[in-house]
C-alpha cells in the first residue's frame, strides 16, 4: 500500500438495535456493502450478527465488527477460541489488552483457504452481556503491506454506550499444588 491512507469516522447504528451503536474508522475509498436483512439466529452458538463489513477496493482485505449475546458460561477467551474453532482458524497468539478503556483479548490466527493462506487479527470483548468481535483479514502474501491500516481499523472500534464487562477475559490460572 505504501501511500498515505485517509480515514473517516463512521457511526454504526443497527436499525431497531440502537443499543448496539458503535463507531470505527474507515479508509476513504473502501467499500461498506449493505448487510443482509436476515434476522439474527442466536440459537446457533456459532452465529454472530455482523454490525459492519468494510472492504478494500483492491482485494480480499476485510474488517468486520460482529456481536452476539454473551454465552451462559465461560470467559471471553473461551468464547473467542470456540468461534475460531468453528471456522477452523489456527490461533497462534492470544493476549489480554485494553480497547478504548475496556478489557479485551487480542488474537492472531491463520486459515488455509482455496484462495491461499489468510492471516487474521481479532479483538474480542464483553460489555453488558454482549460479546463483540472485531476482525481484520488479508491474504498472507500482502499482510505486511496492509497491516498498519488494518491495525488502525481494529483499534478504532468504540462502543457508543459502555455498560461494563460482566465476565472475566480469561480463565483463572490453575491453582498451585503444594
Amino acid at each position: 500500500m505504501g501511500a498515505e491512507v485517509d480515514f473517516e469516522a463512521i457511526e454504526i447504528v443497527p436499525p431497531g438495535r440502537e443499543g448496539l451503536a458503535c463507531s470505527c474508522l474507515r479508509p476513504k475509498g473502501w467499500v461498506q456493502p449493505p448487510l443482509p436483512p436476515d434476522e439474527p439466529n442466536f440459537d446457533d452458538p456459532a452465529y454472530a450478527m455482523p454490525l459492519t463489513v468494510i472492504m478494500a477496493p483492491y482485494g480480499v482485505v476485510v474488517y468486520t465488527i460482529s456481536v452476539r449475546p454473551a454465552y451462559a458460561e465461560g470467559t471471553v477467551q473461551d468464547w473467542l477460541l470456540y468461534l475460531c474453532g468453528q471456522e477452523h482458524f489456527e490461533v497462534e497468539g492470544l493476549e489480554e489488552t485494553e480497547l478504548n478503556g475496556l478489557p479485551a483479548l487480542l488474537a492472531e490466527a491463520r486459515q488455509t483457504t482455496d484462495a491461499g493462506p489468510m492471516r487474521m487479527r481479532f479483538i474480542a470483548l464483553e460489555d453488558g452481556g454482549r460479546f463483540y468481535t472485531g476482525t481484520v483479514m488479508a491474504p498472507e502474501a500482502i499482510w505486511p503491506s496492509v497491516e498498519e491500516v488494518l491495525n488502525t481499523l481494529l483499534w478504532s472500534f468504540r462502543l457508543a454506550a459502555v455498560q461494563g464487562p460482566t465476565v472475566p477475559l480469561s480463565p483463572p490460572p490453575p491453582a498451585e499444588s503444594t
